[in-house]
This record gives C-alpha cells, structure tokens and sequence, in this order.
C-alpha cells in the first residue's frame, strides 16, 4: 500500500493483558477509537483474547490484530527492524510454510468467532476483514507495517474524528 498518511497524530494507550484486569480493559475500551490486539502466534486466541474480541465487537470498535512472536517459528531467521515483507523473503520455503499453517490456523480460530481476518498486505476489504500485521516485539520485524497500517486504518475510519491543533493547554 502506498497510501499517503495525513494524520495528525495518534495516541496509544495499552491495557495490561492479565485476568486481574479485565475491568481496566472493559472500561478502557469504552473510550477506545481504534484497537491493536496483540496476540502470540504460536499460541493462538487464548482466554484474555476471546475477552477482548467481544468488548472490541460490543462497541463496534474498529482494530487490527498484531501476530506477536514470527520470530519463534521453527527456523526463522532474524532480519532486526526490517520491513514484515523483507524478512519473510529471506527465510527457507519450510519457515514460510510453518509461518503460513501458524496463520491458516488463527484465521480459522477467528472464523469460528465470527471474524474473517488476512494478512494486511493481502487484505483488500480493510473495512470488513481485520488486518494481521506480523511482528516480533524481540527484533523488531513487522513493527514499521504495524504503525502503517494502524495509521491508516485510523485515517479511514477516523478521518472525522482526527483533527490538528496547536492548543496544548488542556493537556498540561
């Protein structure tokens, strides 16, 4: 996507992901415009996901699901902070094919609930089918795709929303 981002900022606020905190998340998301929900690949969608999918569906809440941890796929060779695409260009076709059977995987969980789900760059229907944006929190791969696409999808979903000031004075 060579989409040109015109936003003019964005906040990020981040909900710890243990049970004790479910009335954190709860609430928290009722003041949420956009979400990234960060779930280990090698896992799949566990308890706290599940929890999170329902209150983001609840509140027509708009989000993207980063796929934590490609890096833990049997095989895989670390391209530190590359693009997602790079590094998955220079592992062995066997790597690809775990990373691919990993994905098929989640996109069924995600099925079964009632979501379909692509790779964001695959993904043609951004505002009907949730965008998987690949990445390791430990190398960094995938992470400058993950802002992009959050961008973007802030841009298309928020466009009415999003608005530039020069007025700090509140937020002091």
């Amino acid at each position: 996507d060579a989409a040109r981002l015109t936003l003019p900022g964005i906040l990020a606020i981040d909900t710890p992901g243990h049970a004790a905190f479910y009335s954190l998340r709860s609430r928290g998301a009722k003041f949420c415009d956009l979400a990234v929900v960060v779930v280990n690949l090698m896992k799949g969608i566990e308890k706290m996901t599940l929890e999170v999918l329902r209150i983001l569906r609840e509140d027509k809440t708009p989000f993207l699901i980063a796929l934590n941890m490609v890096d833990r796929v049997y095989g895989w060779k670390a391209s530190s902070n590359s693009l997602f695409k790079e590094a998955l260009a220079v592992q062995e076709r066997d790597t690809v094919l775990r990373f691919e059977e990993k994905v098929k995987d989640f996109q069924a969980s995600l099925g079964k609930l009632g979501f379909g789900a692509e790779l964001y760059y695959k993904n043609k229907q951004k505002g009907n089918i949730v965008s998987l944006v690949p990445v390791s929190a430990k190398t960094g791969e995938g992470m400058a795709d993950l802002l992009y696409v959050y961008a973007a999808l802030a841009q298309t979903k928020l466009r009415k929303k999003l608005t530039k000031t020069t007025d700090f004075c509140g937020m002091l």
